[in-house]
């Protein structure tokens, strides 16, 4: 890889081009996950990606990333393949449903450039009636919306005085992460009585919900929530491969 990425500055017109500049987008990508073309501070860095996306995919491969990307929409970012780090239950849910909730408005074309608005007072509903627990408190509430946004599945925007709650924006780039096969681990570790899913890798930053809270959640929750991944599976299997036929088709004009 050094020596691609020396082949790489060699050439006459990335004369103005430096190494660091490889690194500091690479280690960007590491900490965002997903980056945007029109993302503040992030334009630079996503050009660079997309100019040379087959030395970014090797890099990537080789520490465990698929290096993914959309034309379409304007933003690529990275997917552990293997390992996968932890995720509190309660952020997975969260992101569950935001996932339900982005695949009804695209299915309504109430979308914009792929990005969907919907409505937290709604999700804290479903929540309700598709896991029968009460709603989450608000720091609860709040602090998985920023473990979400800091992966660039969401963006959090002003603030909703009704509710009380930010306004929010979930990004096409959530239909890498909520997948069939995610949905397929999902359903093999809603079988064990454990109190975390495997996916965030910053989610320590996160836990401050008592253990035991936890477990009872899940046991109470269990049931239900298996129902509704095993209803979303099929929907999202087809999403993915209209998906993927339009990306195709980007990448090949792209």
């Amino acid at each position: 890889m050094l020596k691609d990425l020396e082949q790489i500055l060699d050439k006459p017109e990335n004369d103005h081009m430096h190494e660091r500049d490889f690194e500091a987008a690479a280690s960007y990508l590491l900490q965002k996950q997903f980056i945007w073309a029109d993302g503040h501070g992030q334009k630079r860095h996503y050009d660079l990606m997309v100019r040379f996306s087959d030395y970014f995919e090797t890099l990537f491969d080789a520490i465990g990333f698929d290096f993914v990307r959309d034309y379409k929409y304007g933003y690529c970012g990275i997917l552990p393949r293997s390992g996968l780090p932890v995720m509190r239950k309660f952020d997975t849910l969260v992101l569950l449903l935001l996932a339900k909730m982005h695949d009804e408005q695209s299915r309504k074309a109430c979308t914009e450039r792929g990005c969907s608005t919907p409505c937290l007072g709604v999700l804290l509903d479903l929540y309700t009636q598709l896991t029968g627990l009460e709603k989450p408190t608000r720091p609860d509430l709040l602090a998985s919306l920023k473990t979400l946004a800091r992966h660039g599945v969401i963006q959090i925007g002003d603030m909703d005085e009704q509710l009380n709650l930010p306004k929010i924006t979930v990004t096409p780039a959530i239909t890498h992460v909520v997948t069939a096969d995610f949905l397929t681990s999902l359903e093999a570790y809603s079988e064990q009585d454990e109190t975390t899913i495997n996916f965030d890798e910053d989610a320590d930053d996160d836990l401050s919900d008592d253990g035991q809270t936890e477990k009872s959640e899940l046991a109470a929750s269990e049931e239900v929530e298996q129902e509704t991944l095993e209803e979303s599976a099929e929907a999202v299997a087809q999403d993915d491969a209209q998906d993927n036929d339009a990306e195709e088709k980007d990448v090949t004009h792209g």
